[in-house]
């Protein structure tokens, strides 16, 4: 009696007016639509290609050699000497920091490789499966030291790069301070590192003459293109033409024709005369 109660009750639920059960919590009907407008979406935003140019793009432009418009402005930019300076002089102590602490790592292996009357050879090998806490800090102190010298090597050689850059001229300074005073793409704060007149680099981009040959810019050129140039005009050899001087084959190929021809020629002419004229002829032809 209890179950048939129960299943009358289970089929009793109540139903819509399609004659199908109620939607669970979990199905779709009824869901509210969403619309782009309630999320805020624009209808129509600006493209980027119609608006003008402004800002760092404007001046970047300007800089690039595929402007099209007025004359490009040569590139200016600072080599900040001082403080590739002081991150060498950083880098270069820690290197000395990690090599003192090295050298103490040394003088203890040695010391546990000492004997009375000798020292016994090391073996890197040996200590990586031997293991220990003083093998650990030397391969830790090891890695240090080689990530610290890229960084220190990768400084160091860009730095000499820049050094050997060569230096714009004041006309070259000047008009790009009249661009940025005049056009304002950036703020006054943020154009100042043209103030720092000793320490500019012009990065020079090769221009096309008339006949097509490639120029630099009319920017002063660094001391080692001076060098450079110095060094290869000392070393320019100077062209000399060789004198015209027979060669051996030549000289050797004329006597004996000299030689072999009379020989050959006087069994045809019998007469003293006629061998006479031959041998005349061939020595005027040598």
């Amino acid at each position: 009696m209890r179950e048939s109660r129960t299943r009358r009750t289970r089929n009793t639920a109540p139903r819509d007016a399609a004659g199908q059960g109620q939607p669970t919590p979990y199905t779709t009907q009824g869901a509210p639509t969403t619309s782009r407008a309630q999320y805020g979406y624009a209808k129509h935003l600006p493209r980027a290609e119609k608006l003008p140019l402004s800002g760092y793009q404007l001046l970047a432009s300007k800089l690039s050699p595929s402007h099209v418009g007025p004359s490009t402005i040569q590139p200016v930019y600072r080599r900040f000497e001082t403080m590739n300076h002081r991150i060498l002089l950083h880098l270069q102590d820690e290197l000395a920091e990690m090599e003192e602490q090295l050298h103490r790592l040394d003088t203890a292996d040695t010391q546990t490789r000492r004997l009375q009357s000798c020292i016994l050879p090391a073996s890197r090998r040996s200590d990586y499966l031997a293991g220990g806490e003083l093998q650990w800090h030397k391969t830790d102190i090891l890695g240090k030291i080689g990530f610290k010298l890229e960084q220190y090597n990768h400084v160091l050689s860009s730095f000499e790069k820049t050094q050997n850059m060569s230096t714009p001229s004041k006309a070259e300074v000047e008009e790009y301070r009249t661009f940025l005073e005049t056009q304002k793409p950036i703020t006054e704060l943020e154009t100042r590192f043209l103030d720092f007149n000793d320490d500019l680099v012009a990065i020079g981009r090769p221009r096309s003459s008339p006949l097509g040959i490639p120029q630099k810019d009319g920017h002063a050129p660094s001391l080692k293109e001076k060098e450079v140039e110095k060094t290869s005009q000392s070393l320019a050899p100077t062209i000399t033409r060789p004198a015209t001087e027979p060669s051996i084959p030549s000289l050797a190929a004329g006597l004996a024709i000299a030689v072999l021809l009379p020989i050959l020629a006087f069994p045809t002419i019998p007469s003293f005369f006629g061998r006479a004229v031959v041998i005349c002829l061939v020595a005027i032809g040598f």
